[in-house]
């Protein structure tokens, strides 16, 4: 079954958005799971139709500009290959909106651009190929026999090629210099992949953890081997070797193609942005036409339109669509899994192989059916009414387009298996996601973005992030038990997941080929509720703090008869506490920047973590205070008052320790 990519996981886009909605949340004194969800379109029912240029011409008439209007979106472009050539190319909606005087812009299919994000990643994997025929590299080698200089690694074993082009090769994610604002210098490949390398948290080919960095790295092997820069590289032998004239990866692009390129807008009313300058630019740098991309799908179904040359020999092109790393991954190689650059999946019983992007503003898809010689590709130039808009409607379209022109014969549901219920009462349970920033302060986003797995009783479990287009959580019951893991289908439907477990645990639950949720340790799970009481009784005592003084100046109390030191260690104390939102609202205001891809000046992360730390200073007056109040005879109830005092101060600082938002190292 093919399931719609989450909206940052396999795209350029990292986990911003999540932390700063999630933040918002733990201000308002509530938390909810604000995660991307797998896409289920509705079912449409099996319907055979001609694949033939006037069909799919007619279908994408009626379903596209309607799905553009409803969702506010600008403007798409699709094209469809079939029988070594590209069926149709359509273009609907603006490339430009226009303003004031200047009238909008249709979208030529043939001539306007598009951003495809992260689909750029098959050019690396196609070029990769390339060297593995040429004999200049083996997919199965240390990796560092090709570089430079040294690749940081936590195991012993070697991270390969095949690693690094199937997201296996155990890396955090990283998201600085990932989308830069309009108009900055792109990055060099090699600092992008030398300097500041992203930890490692798993061993090499037993997690799948989406990397664009892993890309990159296989692209700068691609430079190395072959002397040429990885951009001139792409151009000479994938890109003009196909005819992909419209098709570049510089940033900005060269004056011929500026001209044509569509604007970008990221939500309904607003403004067209900038030229995106995207970093390490293998990993979804590309710009492109819709037809170029025809020509593309072309070439990876082994059928080059023209006198074109092939790219790759057909026994590469097979091992791009085979399983990358399945000998390694447990109970996870029972689910759809990662080729070489492909996402795997199955739909109506054929193989497609797929690679989702995303940008800021742009949301491509691109897939293939290799048996059956068929394509589609669809990219949209704007984000819509909701953050899934995009999602949603590239999803449909492609199911729709299988559906329509591949139907498989219906299948008889599996039937539940007698452990289903035990099974999930044993999945029950919290998890985060294996592709996360873990060594700097943007591990805060995982920790506070725990996916709950719900054992719902009968023998089937939910999780939000598989779910309807309406957002509704899917329903799955095991269907089969090996001594590897478990496997779970969708009540009704075809959707799978599949469960890696140990000694009767679940380590692992794969739900798209190269991401997986593994269990949130408890300490973790406990950073978001604490971190809620903390922030909570630090506003309490603030609010009452003026309310106190009132009420003490209408009864003619004074505080004039404490002690100096006294009143210095209670004015140290609220200080403390009155850091405790203010740290919030500061690390809010700096991931709302991130978000919206502005980066965030090392100074003022250094001085939001000086600020964190005021609250763990103040456990010393807060502690000092409480011991007056004993000595003193302060009465019991204010013993309690300072004593909750200082344990939301040590809770709140524990809290932001847990959450990495003290760590040293501020790249994200």
């Amino acid at each position: 079954m093919i399931i719609a990519p989450p909206r940052r996981s396999r795209s350029m886009i990292t986990a911003v958005p999540v932390l700063l909605a999630l933040l918002a949340l733990t201000l308002a004194g509530c938390a909810a799971p604000a995660t991307g969800p797998v896409i289920t379109p509705p079912t449409a029912p099996r319907v055979s139709a001609e694949l033939t240029k006037a069909d799919v011409d007619d279908w994408l008439d009626g379903m596209l500009p309607t799905a553009l209007e409803r969702e506010g979106l600008a403007g798409a472009t699709v094209s469809v290959v079939a029988d070594g050539r590209i069926l149709t190319e359509r273009g609907y909606g603006a490339a430009d909106l226009g303003e004031a005087e200047r009238p909008p812009v249709p979208v030529d299919p043939a001539r306007t651009l598009f951003r495809i994000g992260s689909v750029s990643k098959l050019v690396t994997a196609v070029a990769v190929m390339q060297q593995v025929e040429a004999g200049k590299v083996d997919l199965d080698a240390d990796v560092q026999t090709y570089l430079d200089f040294d690749l940081e690694r936590a195991f012993d074993e070697p991270v390969t090629l095949r690693h690094l082009l199937s997201h296996t090769a155990g890396y955090e994610d990283r998201g600085r210099g990932v989308l830069l604002a309009p108009g900055t210098p792109e990055p060099d490949l090699r600092t992008e992949v030398a300097v500041d390398q992203p930890e490692q948290l798993y061993r090499p080919g037993t997690v799948p953890a989406y990397s664009n960095w892993s890309n990159a790295l296989a692209a700068y092997v691609v430079q190395r081997v072959t002397g040429t820069p990885y951009r001139d590289y792409a151009r000479d032998r994938v890109l003009d070797r196909l005819g992909m004239s419209g098709s570049s990866f510089d940033q900005p692009l060269p004056e011929g193609l500026a001209g044509r390129m569509s604007q970008g807008y990221p939500a309904v009313g607003a403004s067209a942005a900038g030229f995106e300058t995207i970093g390490p630019a293998p990993a979804g740098a590309m710009s492109a036409t819709a037809h170029d991309l025809g020509l593309f799908m072309l070439a990876l179904l082994g059928t080059p339109a023209g006198n074109s040359p092939p790219l790759l020999r057909p026994e590469s092109l097979a091992a791009m669509g085979r399983p990358a790393v399945a000998e390694s991954l447990g109970g996870l190689g029972l689910a759809d899994q990662m080729g070489l650059g492909f996402f795997l999946y199955e739909l109506q019983g054929h193989r497609v192989l797929a690679h989702g992007g995303d940008t800021a503003m742009f949301h491509s898809q691109l897939a293939v059916l290799p048996e059956l010689g068929t394509g589609i590709f669809v990219s949209i130039n704007s984000t819509g009414r909701a953050g899934d808009s995009a999602a949603t409607l590239r999803t449909a379209l492609l199911t729709g387009f299988v559906e329509r022109y591949h139907p498989g014969p219906a299948a008889a549901a599996p039937a539940a298996t007698a452990t289903s219920a035990e099974h999930a009462a044993r999945a029950a349970g919290s998890y985060q996601f294996s592709r996360r920033g873990e060594s700097t302060f943007f591990r805060a986003a995982s920790v506070i973005s725990a996916i709950t797995v719900t054992d719902n009783g009968d023998g089937t479990i939910s999780l939000p992030i598989v779910a309807t287009s309406g957002g509704h959580p899917l329903r799955l019951r095991e269907v089969s038990v090996t001594e590897d893991g478990w496997v779970w289908q969708e009540v009704g439907g075809e959707l799978r997941l599949a469960m890696d477990v140990a000694d009767g645990r679940v380590t692992a639950i794969g739900y798209d080929p190269a991401h997986v949720l593994l269990p949130m340790p408890p300490d973790r799970q406990a950073v978001l509720p604490v971190a809620i009481g903390a922030i909570g009784w630090a506003l309490l005592v603030l609010l009452a703090w003026p309310i106190g003084a009132i009420v003490r100046r209408r009864h003619g109390v004074s505080l004039a008869e404490w002690s100096v030191a006294r009143r210095r260690l209670r004015t140290l104390t609220h200080l403390g506490l009155l850091a405790v939102p203010l740290a919030t609202l500061g690390w809010v205001a700096v991931i709302s920047l991130i978000g919206s891809f502005v980066p965030a000046p090392e100074p003022v992360l250094r001085a939001l973590q000086v600020l964190t730390l005021v609250p763990v200073l103040a456990v010393v007056p807060a502690l000092l205070q409480l011991i007056g109040t004993l000595r003193n005879r302060g009465g019991v109830w204010s013993a309690i008052g300072n004593l909750l005092i200082m344990v939301a101060l040590l809770a709140f600082g524990w809290a932001a320790w847990t959450a990495g938002l003290l760590s040293p190292d501020l790249t994200y």
